[in-house]
């Protein structure tokens, strides 16, 4: 979908960092020593929706500024810079508020859903930490590889 509605690009670099976001929140969990059972394919399918959700995030702000005009005569490192420093405070806000809230749910609930409630913290501090210092960095190694000139954005 990414592929096909921003660049290809951005499909490669949905691959990377779900790739990544999986790998790492897989050995966060192994150091707590999680059991290998539904609960776990769940979190895995979680750490894969925040992380594309994410990226999606990110494209539509960059399309958003792009629109406003905040990007002329930018190089695509600068215009990701603009892009993470706006949403990073609105991301940090909704992630403390989750992991806090999951946080009171594993100490009044049972075992099983303690689990859940760990697991899904691991996965909002990996998916935070990743879509806001990887995919900006990918996002503009490709755009710069793509094109040695100034970015520039479609209005569409």
């Amino acid at each position: 979908y990414m592929g096909f509605r921003f660049d290809f690009s951005s499909s490669m670099i949905i691959l990377i960092q779900t790739s990544f976001d999986i790998f790492l929140t897989l050995g966060l969990l192994s150091i707590t020593r999680l059991t290998v059972n539904l609960t776990l394919s769940g979190i895995l399918l979680s750490t894969m929706f925040i992380s594309i959700l994410n990226i999606i995030y990110f494209y539509v702000a960059l399309r958003e500024n792009a629109k406003k005009g905040k990007f002329e005569n930018l190089s695509a490192k600068q215009s990701s810079e603009i892009t993470i420093n706006e949403i990073s405070k609105k991301k940090l806000i909704i992630n403390m508020f989750l992991v806090v809230v999951l946080a009171l749910m594993s100490i009044f609930v049972t075992e099983s859903l303690r689990q859940v409630s760990l697991g899904l913290m691991i996965v909002l501090v990996v998916t935070f930490y990743t879509s806001t210092f990887i995919i900006p960095c990918l996002w503009s190694v490709f755009q710069s590889k793509k094109k040695k000139q100034k970015f520039v954005i479609t209005k569409d």
